[in-house]
């Protein structure tokens, strides 16, 4: 039980963070399909950014709407407990975060703009 609880704690934090980060950085195209956990931690990564940063909005006849998605796959693994509990106070701290360290993010964000080839 207490293994359980540590790989649904640090599944939780991981996918708290890739979804706020992926949704600030316009990172579609989120889908099962598109994620990885790591066995062991329980640590969610994300992987295929074939339609990141955008760039759906020119291949797909509609752009992506859907800001988050938080299927009912990812979900299930934080029961009992309620997605809302163990998801939210983490990204606001990944937003709290992201937020303080505002001028360093955009300094590397910069580089998308002015050189988005590299």
């Amino acid at each position: 039980a207490e293994s359980f609880l540590a790989t649904r704690s640090c599944f939780a934090r991981s996918l708290a963070v890739v979804t706020v980060v992926g949704h600030l950085l316009g990172i579609g195209d989120r889908h099962l399909e598109n994620f990885m956990v790591e066995e062991a931690s329980g640590r969610v990564v994300g992987i295929d950014f074939g339609h990141a940063f955008g760039s759906a909005t020119h291949q797909l006849p509609q752009p992506e709407l859907m800001g988050v998605r938080l299927t009912r796959q990812l979900t299930s693994f934080l029961r009992p407990l309620d997605s809302g509990v163990l998801l939210k106070g983490h990204m606001v701290l990944v937003l709290r975060t992201l937020r303080a360290q505002r001028d360093e993010l955009l300094r590397v964000m910069d580089v998308f703009v002015s050189e988005p080839n590299v």
